[in-house]
Parts: structure tokens; sequence; C-alpha cells
């Protein structure tokens, strides 16, 4: 075998020497073959491409014609990696439980908006708006208010609080008219009559 591959090397020498007009004693040859390796595994596939080099030295010394083969040698190290998504049970519910509460901290947020702007909306208005927001679930406003009888005993009360009072003592409502600036609240038991009456702007 060696016998027919030196004679191979020499005749591939002497093709060279000829083509080039040279002679040399010493001659390097190098052999490069190629490996392809794939495979498939449970992280993935695999492909890699080894590549080494057998270097064949043909020289002439004192001691006659000699042929010097290199190991045919390659190392390549790597790593394979597969990732796995690991599920907790109690993060899920943990997760689950977070979005309800968010949903109704939601609700809660929106309803709480809801009355402040409606009662605010009263706060924002006139002087008289104002007065009335303690008492709205008593208020009533009246488009207009009959004429009163000669035995109707009127009481007109200093403030919208003692007015409140009596219609809370009563269990009457409180009828409020408007004419402009002019406010009138009134509380209605049989043939008395209790009054107060506000102008907007004083006080």
């Amino acid at each position: 075998m060696w016998y027919w591959r030196a004679r191979e090397l020499e005749a591939t020498k002497t093709q060279i020497e000829e083509e080039t007009g040279t002679i040399s004693g010493n001659y390097s040859f190098q052999i490069v073959p190629i490996f392809r390796a794939n495979a498939n595994t449970s992280a993935g596939s695999i492909h890699q491409t080894f590549s080494p080099i057998l270097t064949i030295e043909v020289g002439r010394t004192s001691q006659g014609n000699t042929i010097t083969v290199e190991n045919l040698h390659q190392q390549q190290t790597g790593a394979i990696t597969e990732d796995k998504v690991v599920t907790h049970d109690e993060v899920v519910y943990e997760r689950y439980a977070t979005y309800a509460f968010s949903a109704f901290s939601i609700v809660g947020l929106a309803f709480s908006t809801f009355r402040y702007t409606k009662v605010h909306a009263l706060i924002k208005g006139s002087d008289t708006d104002k007065l009335i927001v303690p008492y709205k679930d008593l208020v009533i406003e009246a488009k207009e208010i009959p004429e009163f009888s000669e035995d109707t005993l009127i009481i007109e009360v200093k403030d919208l609080e003692e007015l409140a009072k009596a219609a809370e003592i009563l269990a009457r409502p409180i009828f409020y008219i408007h004419n402009d600036a002019e406010h009138t609240f009134y509380v209605f038991d049989a043939d008395m009559t209790y009054i107060y009456r506000k102008t907007e702007g004083k006080t």
C-alpha cells in the first residue's frame, strides 16, 4: 500500500517539477478530507463539519529518500443546551387571583368616580346648590306652590338646617322652588307651613 502511495507522490513531485521548471529535494503535501456530521437530538439538530489536515513530507537526506506522515488529528468541542418551561401551579393561581382583585377594584373605582361626579356637580354650582347637598335626600324641587289660605300658620325659620330638622321630625319632604335669585323652601304640616327663604348672593 505504502509502495504505491510513494509512487503516486513521486509522480506528483515529478509533474510539479516539469510544470515549474524547478527541482527541489523536499516537498510537503497536505491532504484535507471533509467530514460532515448530522444528528437529531431531543435538544435539536446538530450539523458539524470537520476538516482535519494530513501533512506528508517528502525529502532527500544522506540516508536516502524519506516520506514523513503527520497524524491526521483534529479536536473540536461544543455544547448542546435544552430549554424547558416549568409551570408552578401556585403562581398561576396567584395570577388569576390578582386579575379578579383588579377587576373588582376597577368596578369600585368606576362607582366611586360616578358618585363623586354626581355629588360634586352640585357642590360646584351656586351657593344654594351647595347648601342643598347635605339635605338632597329630603328636598323635592316643585314647579309651583299653591296659594295659602288665611288659616294657614306660616313659620319662617332661620336657615335650611332648622327646616331640615322640622322635616325629619314631621316626616315631611322639603319642597323647593326658585325664581331667578329667590329660593324658597317649604315644609307643609296640615294648617302649618315652615318656610326658609334665601336670596342668591346673600348670607
